[in-house]
This record gives structure tokens, sequence and C-alpha cells, in this order.
């Protein structure tokens, strides 16, 4: 997928999240945070890339929470095709319930991406609230929310986010 063919979905600002379409990643919050977002007046698109069992119950929880036109499942990508995604993305978000230590995020932090993920496991161990991405609670879509409205619609935060994450990342 090249970030050309998101267009489709009416915007180029898109979220990113990445990974087995599986409950452990809650990508199911990030779908209730997008509808939360939207019913706050802000309007968050999502990619999600990669494949899993819960694909069609992610499909579905979009199109009845009204969000399934802020999202577009690219199914699994070629690393390359990630990396790329991740470039392209306004941010990357990872909702996991449970997570080691996540080789996606340092990924999107040194893409220069900002992250916003939960603080579970390992994660608060690679990312600094409020200086190199932000961290919320897991299964808090509220939360999950409001940080992404915050990085969809503050350029210079999210710019001061993604400089520190890279810097942090490339040590």
């Amino acid at each position: 997928v090249q970030p050309a063919s998101l267009e489709k979905m009416g915007q180029r600002e898109f979220a990113l999240t990445a990974g087995h379409l599986i409950d452990r990643k809650g990508i199911d919050v990030v779908i209730a945070a997008l509808k939360i977002a939207k019913d706050a007046g802000v309007r968050v698109h999502l990619v999600v890339a990669g494949e899993g069992p819960e694909r069609e119950a992610l499909i579905r929880q979009a199109e009845e929470s009204g969000v399934a036109d802020q999202v577009q499942f690219v199914g699994n990508q070629s690393q390359e095709d990630v990396l790329r995604l991740m470039k392209a993305s306004t941010f990357f978000v990872l909702a996991s319930r449970a997570e080691g230590m996540p080789l996606v995020v340092a990924e999107a932090m040194a893409c220069g991406t900002p992250v916003v993920v939960t603080e579970v496991d390992g994660i608060p161990d690679m990312v600094q609230h409020g200086s190199t991405g932000l961290l919320v609670p897991s299964e808090d879509a509220h939360a999950l929310a409001k940080a992404m409205v915050s990085l969809v619609t503050d350029s210079s935060y999210r710019r001061s986010l993604a400089e520190k994450g890279q810097e942090w990342a490339l040590k």
C-alpha cells in the first residue's frame, strides 16, 4: 500500500496501527476512541496494517460505531511498506493490553513519527509521557481519544514529540 492510495479516505493525515489483529493488541479500544473523538468534533482517520482473527469483528465494530469511513484495513504489509506508512502517518498508535518491548514503537519513533501507546509492560521504558510520546492507560478509550485528538489538533506539540522520540530512538 502506497501512502498515495490512502487519499481515498478523503484525507492525507492518518494515524497508523500495525500488528496482528488479535484481542491483546487493543485495536477495538482504538476504534472506540475514534468514536469518542468524532463525537467531540474531531475526525481521526486510522490505517490498520495487519491481519488476524479479529479483523471481521473490528470491521463490524467500526461500522456499528459510525466510524467505518475513518478506518482502512490494509492487511499484511512488508516491513518496508509499514515503515513507509509510519513515515507518512500523523502518528502511530498502539493500544495493547499486554506487550513486551514492541520494536514497532521504537521503529515509529526512529521514523520521526509521534507515538501514543498504552502504559503496559515494557512500553513505559521506551516512551516518556509528554516528552518522547504519549502514554495512556490500557483499556481507556477516553484517555486514548484525548491523546489522539491532541496529536491531530496541535502540530507543534506533535512535532516536539516526534523530534524527541526520534532522538531517543536513534540513541
